[in-house]
């Protein structure tokens, strides 16, 4: 996750996180996309704080055509924790509110640096209709690079899960930040399943080398398969390596929040 203010937008690393990085789901499943980008969007938890806005972010995925989503529990923390942040989704150039669902419980503070990675790390949000606490129209420098959505919340296009394999071919998407701007920008690389690994809380995980490093922002990415479909969810990276990292498995997200 990354920190912002706004007007100003500058930038502010509000904690260093070291990310690599359901109820049961109602919906029936679908076949994965053919490409993936339309169904992964940024996750931005924001509070107004005085003439500023003071903003997380971190990376989501829908799982089903009504909003239902996936995201690290570590990005949704703070809404978890206090109750004046809110949750909103840039899909596109579109800003929609969201709701939280459900998150894992975490054996320490993300806020404050604690490791949490070897864990179970997942939550559910909903993607809904802009209401009363909308975050609005995001601009920067006086520019719009994302305006709130007006009108019912569409049918979102949405991924399948699959079981991961050792040595599967496997490709992450999110979105990251630019240390000059704060607009989000996509990211992605490829990599390989190179173990299956059990978490100390016994969640089944994954450990991926990727391609290039990853960042704080990517947590909640879905790593996915050569089909398109999504074998874990990114959430820590190596603090020796970037490019060795993470994932919750598949297995453990479905339903996200037992």
């Amino acid at each position: 996750m990354n920190g912002l203010r706004n007007p100003s937008w500058t930038v502010r690393l509000s904690f260093v996180l070291v990310c690599l990085i359901l109820p049961a789901i109602a919906a029936p499943r679908a076949v994965a996309q053919q490409s993936p980008n339309a169904s992964i969007f940024e996750v931005l938890v924001w509070r107004q704080a005085g003439a500023h806005l003071e903003t997380f972010t971190g990376t989501g995925f829908f799982i089903a055509a009504d909003g239902t989503a996936l995201t690290a529990s570590h990005v949704v923390y703070p809404v978890r924790t206090n109750r004046t942040y809110h949750i909103a989704a840039i899909v596109g150039r579109e800003v929609y509110s969201a709701t939280l669902r459900c998150a894992s419980d975490l054996p320490g503070d993300p806020l404050k640096d604690e490791r949490v990675e070897f864990s179970r790390d997942v939550a559910e949000i909903r993607v809904t209709a802009n209401g009363a606490d909308s975050v609005g129209d995001l601009t920067y420098r006086g520019v719009p690079f994302a305006t709130a959505h007006h009108g019912p919340a569409p049918q979102f296009p949405f991924l399948k899960l699959a079981a991961p394999r050792q040595g599967d071919e496997v490709r992450a998407f999110g979105f990251g930040r630019l240390p000059a701007s704060p607009m989000p920008y996509p990211w992605s690389a490829s990599g390989i399943v190179e173990r299956m690994v059990t978490f100390r809380d016994g969640t089944p995980g994954v450990v991926v080398r990727y391609s290039t490093p990853t960042e704080p922002g990517h947590s909640g990415s879905p790593v996915l398969n050569a089909l398109g479909e999504v074998i874990g969810i990114h959430n820590w990276y190596s603090r020796t390596d970037t490019t060795l990292g993470t994932a919750v498995s598949s297995a453990a997200l479905d339903p996200a929040c037992p």
